[in-house]
């Protein structure tokens, strides 16, 4: 970081500084302040009744999630699930077929080298100047990996993954 970062740290901790330190009313006022900002009052059941109980809104969050990630929820054959929405009737039949082509090995690898080499790292933790610069290692396992998702709508997992 360049020196504006340094000025900007010296900054804040001068302002943390003046302020107050650990346990002192600044930090406590924050500490309210972003409570209030997240504190959930209550939640709507399945029969539209306002819970504001803990525990009945820790019961209402854990169904919803435990719902929203079950296997009726997946998403199945990704052509029928697009047939069902309602902008799907205003994609013609041309730009249907279009877009629902196999996805070409070509098309995978000038996605991946069109990318800039700089972004930030993806949730594997490699950034694309390693793919590019290793596509002649990982180039095939980054074509099927791709090819997969599009064909199944499932993403593939990584062996030694937890």
């Amino acid at each position: 970081m360049g020196s504006g970062g340094n000025l900007l740290a010296a900054e804040v901790q001068g302002s943390l500084v003046e302020k107050g330190d650990k346990n002192t009313s600044y930090f406590h006022t924050v500490t309210r302040t972003r409570r209030k900002r997240n504190f959930v009052a209550g939640l709507h059941n399945e029969d539209g009744e306002w819970i504001t109980d803990e525990a009945g809104k820790a019961g209402i969050a854990s169904s919803l999630y435990q719902h929203l990630f079950t296997t009726e929820n997946q998403v199945g054959n990704m052509a029928e699930q697009v047939a069902t929405l309602p902008i799907a009737r205003s994609v013609t039949p041309e730009m249907n077929a279009s877009l629902t082509t196999e996805v070409l090995p070509s098309e995978v690898r000038k996605m991946v080298f069109d990318m800039g080499s700089k972004q930030a790292p993806g949730s594997d933790g490699f950034t694309r100047k390693f793919f590019k610069a290793f596509w002649d290692v990982v180039g095939e396992s980054v074509v099927a990996a791709v090819c997969s998702f599009f064909a199944t709508s499932q993403m593939l997992t990584i062996r030694g993954s937890r």
